[in-house]
């Protein structure tokens, strides 16, 4: 019997669900990747869980197997959430989340790093994501560290907004690459609103545009003249939520 059908019987055995075939490293014939569909159960946990990949990892590297779960979100077949969810489970003690830009056949992932990366981790984080993109038509083209690139702030967010409100999200993210900001990627930016937004520091509209929020203009300060911007833009949009 081949380590590759021990790998199989192994996850079959532990109830783990396996898409595609066993790929061999040819650096390491010891070591492989596997494709494990994931998905989230009612109250939104992985299943199979971190966890049970964890232990049945170990069971394998005692059958002298060394092996990458690669996984895929079989849910919403969205590739940044595979790539997150694949490398949140192998490196979860280093990195806090993952991001995926896409322009045309390549891609670039940004990591949040949780504690300063080594060389070997950043190799080896490299490593998974080019074949993970592989897997579904994608080429790395870069690994990127969010803490190494100019990315808009939180001040950033309130003052762009603030210029072009009210501004929808592909608005914002224009509004950033115009002002020499990098936007990992549109679930990214999404988040930086969301949180933003429960901050109480802007207003998502009904129109699905936001806005900066009563309190942030008193923070940021206005022009108290009848032709303020900000005065211009608040008598607007209490005209449009009439």
């Amino acid at each position: 019997m081949t380590k590759s059908v021990d790998v199989l019987s192994t996850l079959q055995r532990e109830g783990i669900p396996v898409s595609g075939t066993v790929i061999r490293d040819s650096g390491n014939g010891d070591h492989c990747f596997v494709y494990i569909p994931v998905e989230r159960n009612a109250e939104g946990h992985q299943v199979p869980s971190n966890r049970s990949l964890h232990r049945v990892r170990g069971l394998l590297k005692e059958q002298g197997v060394n092996v990458e779960f690669i996984l895929s979100d079989a849910h919403s077949q969205d590739i940044e959430a595979g790539v997150r969810a694949t490398l949140l489970h192998a490196y979860g003690e280093e990195l806090r989340n993952v991001f995926l830009s896409i322009k045309n056949k390549s891609a670039v992932v940004w990591v949040e790093q949780k504690k300063t990366i080594d060389a070997s981790v950043r190799g080896a984080i490299a490593k998974k994501s080019t074949v993970f993109l592989h897997e579904v038509g994608l080429t790395l083209d870069s690994l990127l560290l969010t803490v190494d690139e100019n990315l808009p702030g939180k001040l950033a967010f309130l003052n762009a907004i603030r210029q072009i409100a009210p501004a929808d999200m592909k608005s914002i993210k224009n509004e950033f690459l115009t002002r020499g900001f990098s936007v990992p990627s549109d679930d990214w930016l999404n988040r930086k609103l969301d949180a933003l937004r429960k901050a109480e520091a802007i207003v998502r509209l009904a129109t699905g545009q936001y806005v900066v929020s009563a309190r942030t203009l008193d923070v940021l300060g206005t022009v108290r003249a009848g032709r303020s911007p900000d005065v211009s833009r608040l008598l607007a949009l209490a005209q449009k939520c009439r």
